[in-house]
């Protein structure tokens, strides 16, 4: 298991965690920022200064779906926005309903690839549809409470999906059992996992206080 973590944590409160993401010093596979609920209408002038030099982690630019309810327009847009102020080409797509609706979600996906995205994450945040996860290049299909997360009951992956396709995120997780979660996530066949004890409203906006075995200290 490979940690990516959704770092909403704007570079005006965390100058040295952005300092060391950016040294490439956190060991993430990938970190998705969120600026403004997705890109913002204009750059915002911390983001650029955070960037100036560039970035050793790869970073994923923030768009919100809606659940389905907001249009492909609007996304392509917002994805295009991320390319212009940040130079960031890769992209998810949070909130996206876990079952097709009229193949909602694979339209867009195509469509982001067609507009130069590199890389299209898709979190539906629980089990998803095969077609979903076998379009997208990574999909989250668990974003839960620590608690809610260990009551799942989890079989084997089914074939062809692939660890380094699936995506899991762990909050509210008790400081002691931070590296029994990250184990869990590991067992449970997630290539890639993020797990913190931090709570909801917005279990990413800070680092873990004490990281699993490989996390940011």
């Amino acid at each position: 298991m490979r940690l990516a973590a959704p770092w909403y944590l704007h570079p005006a409160e965390h100058p040295d965690a952005w300092r060391r993401l950016c040294a490439g010093e956190l060991g993430l596979a990938f970190a998705v920022i969120n600026a403004d609920n997705g890109p913002g209408r204009a750059p915002d002038p911390y983001y650029v200064d955070a960037l100036a030099d560039g970035c050793r982690t790869p970073l994923v630019g923030y768009v919100f779906a809606g659940y389905g309810r907001r249009n492909s327009r609007d996304l392509r847009a917002e994805a295009r926005r991320w390319n212009e102020f940040y130079g960031i080409t890769d992209v998810l797509i949070d909130g996206v309903p876990p079952a097709p609706l009229g193949q909602w979600e694979l339209g867009v996906i195509d469509q982001l690839r067609a507009d130069g995205a590199t890389r299209v994450i898709v979190n539906p945040g629980m089990a998803a549809d095969p077609d979903l996860v076998e379009e997208a290049d990574l999909t989250c299909v668990a974003e839960y409470s620590w608690e809610d997360y260990r009551r799942l009951p989890w079989t084997p992956l089914p074939e062809p999906w692939r660890p380094e396709r699936i995506w899991h995120l762990v909050h509210s997780v008790p400081l002691a059992d931070l590296d029994a979660a990250a184990s869990e996530v590991d067992a449970r066949g997630a290539g890639f996992g993020w797990v913190t004890d931090a709570t909801l409203p917005n279990p990413w906006g800070r680092l873990p206080g004490r990281p699993a075995p490989g996390a940011p200290r």
